[in-house]
Parts: C-alpha cells; structure tokens; sequence
C-alpha cells in the first residue's frame, strides 16, 4: 500500500446556487472589526495586479477569501493562478501574456473578489497585435473551469464593478472573454448589453447525504450492473483490492510520478473514450506538481490508488476543500483496463468520501456516460464575449475570427491588412485611460 496519511474531514461544504442576490446597488461595507453601528453603504474598489511580486502577496487574503466562499473549485485558488503564471503562461513572439488580475475591495480594504484575468497579445496581420482580455487558464485542457471567486453577498456588485472597470479602460484590450458565470444567475443581466453568451462544458456533483448503502441502493440498475461486474471480475481471478490516499507534501512527488505513467498508459488505451495525455509536455508537468504541493501544505490534495496484487493499477487526483471533492484526471495500467479499473477506483472514492463526512463529489466537467449514469447533478457555467465599442477593437476581433479560420489563408492576410491599415488612418485619439 502507498504512501498515506490518516485524512482531515474537511468543513461542512457550501453546495453551489444558481440563485444571486437580487439588489443591484451599492452594498454594505462589513470591514473587518468594525461594528453593525460602522457599516456604510459603498462601491467596490477595483484594483489590478500587474506583476507577480505583488500577486504574491495577494494570496494570503485570497486564501482566506476561499475559506469564507466555501470555495469547493480547485481552479478558483490562488494556488492554482500562481502555478499556472510560474509554469504555463505564454511568453514568445506569437503569443505573449501579461498579467491584469483585478482585486475587489470595499471601501474599508475587505478582499470580496478576485478576477484573475490576463491580457494575450497575438499577430494579427502584419505587424498588428489582437489583445484579447481573459481569465487565466486559457490551456486546452488543464483549467477545466475558468472564473472569478466571489464573497457571494457581494456577487452581483463585483460582477457590476468588474464590468465597469474593463469598459473603462477598453482603449487596452479588442475583447473580453467572460468566464464562470453561473447559468440562471442575475450576473448575465448585468452583463448584457454586448456580451454574446454560450453555454460551456457542462460539470456534475453527487450529494454524499446518507451512508454508501443508501447511496448504492438509490443507483440506476447499468450501473449497479457495472460495480457488480467490476468487482466480481477481480475476485474471480482471486485478486485483491484496497485504496491508498497521498496526502502528505512529502508523498506527493512519487505519486505524481506514478500518475504520470498511468495517465499516458490510459491514452494510449484503444478500448472504451480515448483520452488525452494532457500532461505530455514538461511545463504541464512542471505545473501540476507545483499546484499539487501547494495545496498539499493545505490540506487539499488527495491522490487516490487502487491496489491490485500488491501493486498500483489505477489512480486519480482529487482536491478537498470546502467540504466537497472535485475529481480531477485519472490514469490506469492498461493491462487492466479488461477489470474495469477505473469504476472500481471511482466506487472506492466515493465511499472514502462518506467515511471522510465529505458532502458532495465533483466527477468534474464532460457528459460522458461515466459520469451521467451515476445519477448526478448537472451545473452549468456560461462564457461570453464582449467586444471592445473602439473601432479598433471590433476590427481586431474581427481579424482575430478571419486569421483564425484560414491561418494560412495569402488572401485572408492581405484583407485583414488592408482593413487595419486604414482603421489606423481613420481611428482618433482617445481618452480612455491605458
């Protein structure tokens, strides 16, 4: 059996609401220490981190933030913006990234929000740049669900101060990318108006109400058929199973290794979904251990591993905060993919779950039949894009689409060129602040 440690139950969770609150003006100033008698009504105070020094010491507050949130997104730390910014933001001749994270303050000084957005400059034709504004995680598969983390009380008055700030300053960005905004949420009203809305991948939760007994029992009748398949074929060839959980900072880097190893084995599995190896490349690598150990100093990480035979034939990463644990990629040996290696994993994972007076499982993002048949919960995020109202800006985007649908198009090129050339005679000065 692996590495493990005995495992903290984490806090009651916080289940995630569609519902946002309903007053759209200003909002109370509950600053730390202060008496109700003290509390006045006003405005967020927006402010932007540029430079990774002072995002560095954003973190504690952000930290902090997570906890009063009930934070239950591994995506939504500031451990997992300060290792993506280390390990995978994009600095080069085609593509560069600069930092633009916002801060939402009240007017006593109170962290309620953090946006984490960056700005991504990329060649548009000729020696234009397109500068699309975005949330940091823009990777094909690693941030499965980019946003902002808000106090909830204040949700709707950081979404509208947010807002105001990036439209204020639209004379340093062509467009925006929303992302993160809950689906039948007052927050796609107040970002109306411009912002063009698609629905995103959707994500699904299970309430561990109960105990596992109750839990199976209440299962649709294929997946029952499936655990009872999975576990029999292991018995039958008298084989004998158990979980291990690595939690400890120390444990965390042969783990690693191990899921490194299965996730590329499980990608080159031909039965059953293909699967990316979304950790191919050194840089995701590099990322993942570092986000993984600094959440492991938290408390946060789990990486589960079914033992089979004295060895580790399957295992996944899991992240426990706010009383829910979001299940994030897998590997297995394929030698053993014919056991169904995977369900009997998830199985275990679910009853640690109840044991560890978990209240919910996040099976994380996709609608594939591996995570539907369970019964779950579906939770949608919805993402937008608003366009700069500079004509600069809607010709950049609009180049953006062009270049993107034809890269080597000679005569989309040239088009696009010869637009920009005259918006740059046409455009006038502004007074829009950088």
């Amino acid at each position: 059996m692996g590495p493990a440690t005995q495992d903290v139950p984490p806090a009651a969770p916080q289940e995630p609401s569609h519902r946002m609150p309903a007053t759209r003006g200003p909002i109370e100033d509950s600053s730390l220490g202060g008496s109700q008698a003290d509390r006045t009504l006003s405005q967020l105070v927006v402010n932007i981190v540029s430079n990774e020094e002072d995002l560095a010491r954003v973190e504690p507050e952000w930290v902090a933030l997570e906890h009063l949130c009930g934070n239950t997104l591994p995506f939504r730390t500031a451990a997992w913006t300060l290792a993506w910014w280390t390990h995978l933001r994009r600095e080069c001749s085609a593509v560069r990234d600069s930092l633009a994270l916002r801060t939402l303050r009240t007017q006593g000084g109170v962290l309620v929000g953090v946006a984490p957005l960056m700005l991504t400059e990329r060649p548009g034709a000729g020696f234009f740049r397109t500068r699309c504004l975005q949330f940091i995680g823009a990777d094909p598969n690693i941030t499965e669900l980019r946003g902002a983390l808000w106090d909830k009380r204040y949700e709707v008055a950081c979404f509208q101060a947010l807002r105001d700030d990036v439209i204020r300053r639209a004379r340093g960005w062509d467009w925006m990318v929303w992302s993160g905004v809950p689906a039948n949420s007052s927050a796609s009203a107040i970002l109306d108006g411009g912002v063009t809305w698609r629905p995103t991948t959707p994500y699904y939760t299970l309430s561990l109400g109960g105990d596992w007994r109750t839990f199976k029992s209440a299962l649709g009748r294929n997946i029952k058929e499936s655990l009872r398949k999975c576990y029999n074929s292991l018995s039958r060839e008298g084989l004998r199973h158990s979980l291990g959980v690595v939690s400890r900072p120390a444990d965390v880097g042969g783990a690693l290794q191990e899921f490194f190893r299965m996730h590329g084995e499980r990608s080159m599995a031909t039965m059953g979904v293909g699967h990316p190896n979304v950790f191919a490349q050194p840089n995701a690598r590099a990322f993942l251990v570092d986000v993984c150990e600094r959440l492991a100093r938290r408390d946060q990480l789990r990486i589960f591993q079914l033992h089979v035979g004295g060895g580790i034939v399957a295992t996944r990463i899991g992240f426990a905060m706010g009383g829910s644990l979001y299940l994030y990629y897998s590997g297995y040996e394929r030698d053993f993919g014919k056991y169904s290696v995977m369900t009997t994993l998830l199985s275990e994972v679910i009853q640690y779950g109840f044991l560890a007076g978990l209240k919910s499982v996040n099976l994380s993002t996709g609608n594939d039949v591996s995570k539907t048949r369970w019964g779950p919960r579906e939770w949608l995020e919805y993402a937008g894009e608003t366009r700069s109202t500079r004509p600069r800006g809607r010709l950049a985007h609009a180049v953006h689409q062009l270049v993107a649908k034809a890269p080597h198009s000679r005569e989309v090129r040239k088009f696009a060129v010869g637009l920009l050339s005259r918006e740059r005679l046409t455009e006038a000065p502004s007074a829009e602040p950088a």
